[in-house]
């Protein structure tokens, strides 16, 4: 999964020194305050944020920043709370530890002005409802996260059956993980057919017949011109 870049999210830190702190909220971005790192781990709420998101277009999840009603209406600065230094790995366990369904989130500390935020970045799943250990089923709607209804779990059932698996990106290196004699061929063969009096580049190539997407590599290219013993975790 590709993160929200870290200047992106000091930016908007920095806005709720002078904005109340949810008119920064979004679809796909959300704040939390926790005293410490065990009410953090405890919070059920945070896990259904998190499947919220994920069942919808993804998003992020600032600890550190106070709700703006619980603080002294104009005195934003003092939304800025930090949080506690934590192990990224115990945190990312017990989030997903509260999750019925295998999804992707990276967690990270951020330092911004002398105080300490946990950024959770959480990606859009696209292969499968996510539900906590629960069996809560929630999802993102503008500034906040709610339970699904009937219809909206069965919309996103059915528009899983129609999902494109082979065209989703993988994030490896695109000229490294495919075969040379495979591209070239196909190249040679594709300038062929479409009678081009002008060669294509293979970075141009792949872009043509889609077996990379904005220079990532798609899983159709990976199968496609892959290396014979190439290996892809995919999670």
């Amino acid at each position: 999964m590709q993160l929200v870049p870290a200047h992106h999210i000091t930016s908007i830190i920095n806005q709720a020194k002078f904005y109340p702190s949810e008119s920064l909220e979004s679809e796909m971005m959300e704040f939390k305050a926790y005293a410490n790192l065990q009410s953090l781990n405890n919070s059920k709420e945070l896990a259904e944020e998190i499947v919220a998101f994920a069942n919808l277009n993804g998003g992020t999840v600032i600890i550190g920043v106070k709700d703006n009603t619980d603080v002294k209406y104009g005195d934003w600065p003092s939304q800025l709370v930090g949080f506690e230094i934590g192990d990224v790995s115990e945190i990312k366990s017990r989030i997903t530890g509260k999750i019925q369904t295998p999804i992707k989130i990276e967690v990270e500390n951020l330092d911004f002005e002398e105080k300490n935020y946990l950024i959770i970045n959480v990606a859009k799943s696209r292969e499968a409802l996510v539900t906590t250990t629960s069996g809560k089923i929630c999802i993102r709607d503008e500034r906040s996260s709610r339970p699904m209804n009937s219809a909206e779990i069965e919309a996103k059932v059915k528009s899983f059956q129609r999902y494109d698996w082979t065209g989703e990106s993988l994030e490896i290196s695109v000229l490294d993980s495919l075969d040379v004699a495979a591209l070239e061929e196909a190249l040679n063969d594709h300038c062929y057919r479409r009678n081009l009096q002008q060669k294509l580049s293979p970075l141009a190539f792949l872009e043509a017949i889609e077996a990379t997407k904005n220079g990532q590599l798609t899983r159709a290219g990976l199968l496609f011109l892959g290396k014979f013993n190439i290996r892809v975790t995919i999670a």
